[in-house]
């Protein structure tokens, strides 16, 4: 997945990410005006964060803070 191979793994987490992100930034302020453009912005983004090491590299440090508060 975050070697950057193609192929549906990778897809379905983009797209559940993208979705989760669209979710998280939703407000009533911020209404959705068409969910195509919305879901393509965020999933334009989320697939930069995998693919410039950036998701990979907030992975391992939530792993190593859980790993520390579980040994605390």
């Amino acid at each position: 997945m975050f070697s950057g191979a193609p192929g549906p793994v990778r897809d379905a987490v983009l797209l559940n990410s993208a979705a989760a992100v669209v979710a998280y930034e939703l407000t009533p302020a911020a209404p959705i005006e068409s969910i195509h453009e919305t879901l393509s912005a965020a999933l334009t983004r989320v697939a930069t964060a995998v693919d410039s090491g950036a998701a990979r590299d907030l992975l391992d440090r939530w792993a190593t803070l859980s790993n520390k508060l579980g040994n605390d």
